[in-house]
């Protein structure tokens, strides 16, 4: 009992060691970050200066601009300014959604402009008045004549009279795709028409990372371990070996660590974690033989300490994307014990009890593993993932004639601090 009390001690200040850092520099990322940009005010005037850093909003609440770095900012609402935006990013304009001005990001500025609210495509312009592009149908006017369309695709042709818009039969409601073609319609209509991106620059964060900065990444996991213990005796052993059919789940908790092996792209990295677990087994034994039945209650378990190495592939680019890990692993094991207490009964139903508690449980183990995933980005320097891994080890028994194996699944979430 006394182990188990320090042995959680030791535990929580472990965990306490490394949330402590996670939770400074969170702190830090709250900080506000601004980069260059610009503000067009309601008479067309464009002002050039800093824009606070907006990482992922189509529709943010208000814009705060700063001439240069120690100037004081100014926050605008939607209507205090036609628009604003980031050099080389997202342009937001001033519109108009049943009765209420708000900004929304702009992908297409010409006679007819092209809005998007992160779900929702929408043409705004020459009477359209914030169309959405969907595949209901619906009726505009536009050039002072009225529209009557089956779906996005039969309105986005029905508004160039010449047909000049290339528009295939299998267009989807991507928005850079039907930037495209609003970009089509808008030079078919003889008008000027700028194209925007449809995301920010990751500012402060991208330029310090590309100099080496910020490319090391550590986080929190926690999930579940499910292992079972194979071994097999060789033949003409007699020695009695518990057998084991079945998966032990126990909960884990653990910090992990990689980095990028390149500052230009971070599709491969190098990954370790350090994770922590108590796992505790009971198998019970009955057999029959020349002696009588035996029967037997065993229990063992152990606190183990598992240090993973591996590399991390990201298969795709964007906010969502999988990744898989593949490496090794080496486990110390702390605080085993193996208990084995039992009886046999004779043909004439007499009982004797026993004891046998010859098997010592090894210390250390050693194998390979391979698992597949999803990372979220929470923003440039943040993310989520989930992760289901297989592994495969050395045994748990300290027997060296024995042919044995430790197979484990586990299931992780983890969360990175940056």
């Amino acid at each position: 009992m006394l182990v188990l009390f320090f042995s959680a001690i030791t535990m929580k200040r472990f965990l306490l060691l490394f949330l402590l850092p996670g939770l400074f520099a969170g702190a830090a990322y709250a900080q506000s970050e601004f980069i260059k940009g610009y503000i067009i005010k309601n008479d067309g005037t464009l002002t050039e200066g800093q824009i606070k850093y907006i990482s992922k909003d189509f529709t943010p609440k208000e814009c705060t601009f700063r001439w240069f770095d120690i100037s004081q900012g100014f926050s605008f609402r939607a209507g205090d300014i036609e628009a604003f935006g980031f050099t080389y990013g997202v342009r937001y304009k001033t519109v108009t959604v049943r009765g209420n001005k708000i900004f929304m990001a702009c992908l297409a500025e010409g006679e007819v402009d092209l809005m998007y609210d992160g779900s929702t495509m929408y043409l705004d312009g020459d009477g359209l008045r914030m169309t959405p592009l969907n595949k209901r149908p619906g009726t505009v006017t536009f050039n002072g004549k009225s529209v009557t369309f089956s779906d996005y695709k039969d309105l986005l042709l029905k508004l160039d009279p010449e047909n000049r818009l290339l528009t295939a039969g299998d267009l989807h409601l991507r928005p850079e795709e039907i930037k495209k073609v609003v970009e089509a319609l808008n030079l078919a209509l003889d008008a000027q028409v700028e194209l925007f991106a449809t995301s920010n620059p990751s500012g402060v964060f991208e330029e310090m990372r590309n100099m080496g900065a910020y490319m090391d990444s550590y986080g929190i996991i926690a999930g579940t371990n499910a292992s079972r213990y194979d071994s097999e005796k060789a033949p003409g052993q007699s020695e009695f070996l518990p057998e084991m059919y079945f998966f032990e789940p126990a909960p884990v908790v653990g910090i992990f660590y990689n980095r990028p092996l390149s500052r230009a792209r971070d599709n491969l990295a190098v990954g370790a974690e350090v994770m922590v677990f108590k796992t505790n087994v009971y198998l019970y034994d009955e057999r029959s033989d020349y002696k009588g039945i035996s029967r037997s209650d065993i229990n063992m378990g152990y606190m183990g300490i598992k240090v993973p190495l591996y590399l991390q592939i990201r298969l795709l680019k964007g906010r969502f994307h999988p990744i898989i890990n593949a490496g090794g692993f080496v486990m110390f094991n702390s605080g085993t014990y193996y208990t084995r207490e039992g009886e046999i009964e004779s043909a004439l139903h007499v009982v004797k009890p026993f004891t046998d508690n010859s098997i010592v449980l090894t210390k250390k183990m050693v194998g390979a593993m391979a698992g597949i995933g999803i990372k979220q980005e929470l923003n440039p320097r943040q993310f989520l993932y989930i992760e289901a891994r297989a592994e495969i080890g050395s045994g748990i028994y300290e027997w060296e004639t024995l042919r044995q194996k430790t197979v484990s699944l586990n299931l992780f979430v983890g969360f990175d601090f940056k």
